[in-house]
């Protein structure tokens, strides 16, 4: 055996730092089990310890982009109010997230195959209960759960079968029919001389319609407190086969307007509701009280819909409406306008045809009456459909703004019509 070879103090310390770095690197293809470094006390990067796939993180950032995108967009169109086109989406997500509710209330076809008469059954149940139409946490009197009651849909010719069950306390009764008492009435004022509805009980009214009879009506508790707590509703009677101004109407809508006062603000010491100046207006049921001026005293909450929460209507550009407005509040006329178009008169009263003439705001309209009015944009930009109350002097007290949203394409070089208004009375009607 040879000689040991000798080796320097520098070797010796070489070849200890060697052995000591050897034995704390892990084995060739093996990963350490932990994101901590015992031997140099550093914690690892975290891609050292999951590092996703490079399709996960594509599309990852595909689904980032895609949503940043749209909601972006939507934000624009919904800040500008550009109606150039407006995608259905847009108004969900705007209900989604900011609780606007539609004021649309379409009528369906009553076009009946063969034509010939029918009759009309209906059961309703008259109920009370909490809701917030205009925002304000309110006790109120439904049909069917619903506020207003449901719209009474018939053809000349037709028997309405209607029967009315009560689910409160006190009498109950229903009236049909416009203001002016007449012998030609078609309603023949059903039902006053009959016994009221009480409490679980149930009653039946048959109303014959003329068979040369048309238009818009309206129906009506007797009570005038009912009426204002929620107990009306719309009746039409279409003609299928009219064409009006040689032009085909593409959609009938009902707008029921009535001014409200919330049970929330009446005084218990007054024995009527329906006396109290209004505090909001109501239009198909939704409106939007002004949560500020709720009173320091008033016991309920109010969930605030103004802004972009504010009710609203839409539209399509190009299409021809028939809008069938009806006041079935219990005191306060009320006029309607919408600045950015012209409403054609053609109708009021139940059927009352009347020389066409247009205007951008129509009124007044009694309680109990109606006007029926053609409605159609040409141009560019989104509109408002504004109510405005007015007490027995003749002065507005009260005014509500909800927005019209338009879609489709427009002449965004046309101009809105200037404004002209249309008093009622003044109107000619047509033999």
């Amino acid at each position: 055996m040879g000689a040991a070879t000798e080796r320097s103090p520098e070797q010796v310390l070489e070849d200890g730092l060697r052995k000591r770095k050897d034995g704390l690197s892990p084995e060739p293809g093996r990963r350490r089990d932990t994101a901590f470094d015992a031997a140099t006390s550093r914690v690892m990067p975290i891609t050292q310890v999951w590092k996703p796939s490079q399709r996960v993180q594509n599309i990852t950032i595909w689904v980032l982009l895609l949503a940043a995108t749209f909601f972006s967009v939507a934000v624009v169109i919904e800040e500008l109010q550009a109606s150039w086109y407006r995608l259905p989406a847009l108004d969900a997500l705007n209900s989604q997230f900011f609780g606007s509710q539609s004021l649309d209330l379409v009528l369906k076809s009553t076009v009946r195959p063969g034509g010939g008469r029918d009759v009309v059954g209906l059961r309703w149940n008259v109920s009370r209960g909490a809701r917030r139409p205009d925002g304000l946490n309110s006790m109120v009197c439904l049909i069917n759960g619903e506020l207003p009651g449901p719209t009474i849909q018939a053809l000349p010719g037709d028997t309405i079968h209607l029967e009315v069950t009560s689910s409160f306390d006190g009498e109950l009764d229903l009236t049909f029919g416009g203001l002016a008492p007449s012998s030609k009435n078609i309603w023949a004022a059903m039902g006053s001389a009959q016994k009221p509805v009480t409490a679980g009980s149930t009653k039946i009214y048959e109303v014959q319609v003329p068979s040369d009879k048309t238009g818009t009506f309206a129906y009506r508790a007797a009570s005038r407190d009912l009426t204002a707590c929620g107990v009306f509703g719309a009746i039409v009677v279409a003609d299928p086969a009219a064409e009006i101004l040689n032009g085909t109407v593409d959609e009938e809508r009902v707008i029921l307007l009535n001014d409200w006062l919330p049970s929330a603000l009446a005084s218990p010491y007054e024995p009527s509701t329906s006396a109290r100046p209004p505090a909001s207006v109501l239009v198909n049921g939704k409106g939007a009280y002004n949560c500020s001026q709720l009173p320091p005293d008033a016991r309920t909450d109010c969930a605030s819909r103004l802004g972009k929460s504010r009710p609203h209507m839409k539209f399509d550009a190009g299409k021809v409406y028939r809008l069938r407005l009806v006041n079935a509040g219990t005191a306060s006329g009320i006029s309607v306008s919408i600045p950015g178009t012209y409403m054609t008169i053609i109708e009021m009263d139940g059927g009352q045809k009347v020389q066409p003439k247009r205007a951008t705001s129509v009124g007044v309209l009694r309680p109990g009456q109606t006007v029926d009015v053609l409605i159609d944009w040409t141009a560019g930009g989104d509109d408002e459909f504004i109510v405005s109350v007015e007490d027995d002097a003749g002065d507005a007290t009260l005014s509500q703004h909800f927005p019209i949203k338009v879609s489709g394409f427009l002449n965004r070089n046309a101009q809105p019509p200037p404004p002209r208004h249309r008093d009622l009375l003044r109107l000619i009607p047509l033999s």
